[in-house]
């Protein structure tokens, strides 16, 4: 077996993967070409004639994000400038049967004018995208700012502040948590707390903010006043306070 035999053999897998005929799955290390495959198989599907505005890739990134969309606009740029032998080479190259060398140079040009641009974004962003579009079905108020990671941190910040500061039960829940966990103990449980408010408000709406509230303070043991008994009653009953 020759040196260039393993390098042959990992050309022809990448080709086969960048093939839009099939649907892969590709894992590989790092700097073994991935981006390379994926940019492969999208020029081939524009070349065939899919319409860039059809495409979308997410990846963990903003730096992987912003590499793939280099990559791509880079091949597409070239393909424009290109001559005639050079072009019919990188086409042969990519292994696209049905590529015309008119097509090729027009890519270019199409992927610029899409509208919004190619979609070619972190995961984060193609959920904030939706959250965007379809505001109501999410739950959320249209026109939400969306809090970088220095800001989310200063709020939690000040709701466990107003918390350590309040009256009666959410005080004394905030100083028992303190008591039992510290530092960053504490800090990390408020942050588990924090990502899955999601799953406990769900759990509220379907048992009932005071069934769900009654279960954790018999799991921890918190014992009503008198005084938070009544309110209680009072609110479940819909009795005037």
């Amino acid at each position: 077996m020759s040196v260039l035999d393993p390098v042959l053999e990992a050309t022809r897998a990448q080709n086969q993967a960048a093939d839009p005929a099939f649907s892969v799955f590709v894992t590989a290390n790092a700097g073994s070409g991935k981006t390379k495959v994926l940019v492969d198989r999208i020029a081939r599907l524009l070349l065939e004639g899919s319409k860039p505005s059809a495409f979308l890739c997410i990846t963990y990134t903003k730096a992987a994000a912003a590499e793939m969309q280099r990559r791509l606009f880079e091949r597409l740029g070239g393909w424009c400038v290109a001559d005639d032998a050079t072009l019919a080479a990188d086409l042969k190259e990519l292994e696209a049967p049905n590529a015309n060398l008119a097509r090729a140079r027009a890519l270019f040009a199409q992927a610029l004018e899409t509208p919004g641009g190619l979609k070619i974004q972190t995961i984060h962003a193609f959920c904030e995208r939706l959250l965007v579009r379809f505001p109501l079905e999410a739950g959320v108020p249209p026109g939400f700012d969306i809090a970088d990671e220095p800001r989310a941190a200063a709020l939690l910040g000040q709701a466990r502040a107003d918390a350590a500061l309040a009256d009666d039960a959410p005080r004394a829940a905030f100083r028992r948590f303190a008591a039992k966990l510290h530092g960053e103990g504490l800090e990390a449980l408020l942050d588990r707390l924090a990502l899955r408010r999601g799953e406990f408000r769900r759990f509220e709406r379907r048992q009932g903010a005071l069934f769900a509230e009654q279960m954790l303070r018999d799991r921890h043991g918190v014992v009503q006043s008198a005084e938070e008994f009544a309110r209680g009653f009072i609110a479940s009953a819909d009795l005037p306070a």
